[in-house]
């Protein structure tokens, strides 16, 4: 089973360019997670106790030294290896006919667990307006 996820803004909608992600052909705000083999029965299903039970296998070697879970790599360096698991929303497992990116062909079934990692942007003005104090507590 290959692993994705989808960075997104607060409404839902896809972000792409987000620092930090290396996103996949598919554009969208997918990006390749990685490769889980379970034991577990798979089918296609977006409900979150049964996604939920698949996500819950998705560790990284140093959670778990048992994990089933392999990150996705490029010449031995790991893709997305600074995306938290923990950051994500497991929403769906789905039966894809045209393959996995990064990993198998067009044309290939492949099993997908697919999941969700909101993304925010927080700015500041580092001039302040006339009458605004800037308190530090030194307490």
């Amino acid at each position: 089973m290959y692993v994705y996820f989808q960075t997104v803004n607060t409404a839902g909608d896809p972000i792409e360019n987000v620092k930090g992600v290396t996103p996949n052909k598919n554009r969208g705000g997918w990006a390749t997670l990685g490769k889980l083999t379970t034991e577990q029965p798979v089918s296609a299903s977006k409900d979150k106790i049964e996604v939920g039970k698949l996500g819950a296998e998705v560790k990284d070697v140093d959670d778990d030294p048992n994990t089933k879970f392999e990150r996705y790599k490029v010449n031995g360096n790991v893709i997305n290896g600074n995306v938290g698991i923990s950051l994500i929303d497991w929403e769906s497992i789905v039966l894809e006919p045209n393959g996995a990116a990064d990993y198998v062909g067009f044309g290939t079934e492949a099993w997908h667990l697919n999941g969700k990692v909101n993304v925010y942007k927080l700015s500041y003005n580092a001039n302040l307006p006339t009458g605004v104090a800037d308190v530090i507590d030194t307490k």
